[in-house]
């Protein structure tokens, strides 16, 4: 594999990330390198819930490698927590098998410096997040795709998944696929980009459109990372979106889009109902019924908008004013952040 390209990153992912969908959600202009090993390491769950390496001579990490732009590579640190969570570190990676590639077909030992995450400080066995275990069931999948043994995530994977949790939540029946619809469902109040029906639908594609709501008493914007925030707001500010109901399984997956914990926090408040089928309890002649909703608490002022969000953006305001929308409010609160004129 030849160098990146100047100013470009290569970066080995072990966790969540080799969850092809998941990246490019986080960092658009990534580029998928192909699967790698490094050796000496261990995979671990540590006691904050979430992937982590640690030395062990005896033992080895399979991951995939991404090129980073500059841009891509803040965004990433920003998901990671650095320095928080994890720290950056260079570590000489052994290529297994190039994007595109067959196996086997390279001649030698190729290898690479590559960046990687990890904290080194919390090096002990934890207890997984609940919310962790879907992406890395999807990251499995992918890994397998491409060429990860299936042994290696029997083996480091998956004795840290509780033995109590039902099979459609092990990551081994999830990579064929199969799965049926939960019961256990969660109302989610989207206010961005899901607003696009057809990114929602191949986002989560067993979430099922509920309506319209309103949630009063917050302002919408776009937040110095540059995506679709809420903010509270004293005045008479509120913010449309569309209610989708989601299973278990759709629910983590969106966490992993909305980079649950380090991008959003999630949050349930009541919102009115406007239109649709969704259920709640009537309050004075109108409807309301308590909804997830992905809240930044940490950046809250008015930012720039991505450039590839402007258009995911606009294509939700086109399914917005289909639903109801009013279209002073799209004028109002959306079109300035897309046009640049806040």
């Amino acid at each position: 594999m030849s160098q990146s390209t100047l100013n470009q990153t290569v970066h080995f992912s072990y966790g969540s990330n080799i969850w092809m969908d998941q990246m490019k959600a986080r960092c658009p202009s990534s580029r998928y390198l192909g699967v790698a090993i490094l050796r000496g390491w261990r995979w671990i769950i540590h006691t904050f819930g979430y992937a982590n390496l640690v030395p062990s001579p005896s033992d080895h990490v399979y991951g995939f490698l991404y090129e980073l732009s500059p841009e891509d590579e803040k965004i990433l640190d920003v998901y990671e927590g650095v320095p928080r969570d994890y720290h950056k570190e260079i570590l000489y990676i052994e290529i297994v098998r190039r994007a595109g590639v067959e196996e086997g077909v390279h001649d030698g030992v190729e290898m690479v410096d590559a960046l990687i995450y990890i904290d080194s400080e919390t090096v002990q066995d934890g207890t997984i997040r609940k919310e962790y275990i879907p992406r890395l069931k999807f990251a499995s999948r992918d890994g397998i795709k491409e060429g990860i043994p299936a042994e290696y995530f029997e083996k480091y994977w998956q004795r840290f998944i509780p033995s109590n949790l039902q099979s459609t939540e092990a990551l081994g029946p999830v990579i064929d696929g199969s799965g049926s619809r939960s019961s256990d469902l969660t109302l989610n109040f989207s206010y961005g980009s899901n607003i696009w029906k057809e990114q929602m639908a191949t986002r989560c594609p067993r979430s099922c459109f509920k309506g319209v709501a309103l949630l009063r008493g917050w302002r919408w914007l776009i937040n110095e990372r540059g995506y679709a925030n809420v903010v509270p707001s004293t005045g008479d500010h509120h913010v449309y979106g569309f209610l989708y109901e989601l299973d278990a399984e759709d629910e983590a997956t969106l966490d992993g889009y909305e980079g649950v914990p380090s991008s959003y926090q999630k949050e349930m408040h009541s919102v009115e109902i406007i239109n649709g089928e969704a259920c709640g309890e009537l309050i004075g002649g109108k409807r309301f019924v308590d909804a997830l909703v992905y809240v930044d608490s940490v950046r809250t002022s008015n930012g720039t908008i991505k450039e590839e969000y402007i258009r995911r953006m606009s294509l939700a305001m086109e399914d917005a004013l289909k639903e109801g929308f009013p279209k002073q409010y799209i004028e109002t609160y959306i079109h300035p952040f897309l046009e640049g004129q806040t």
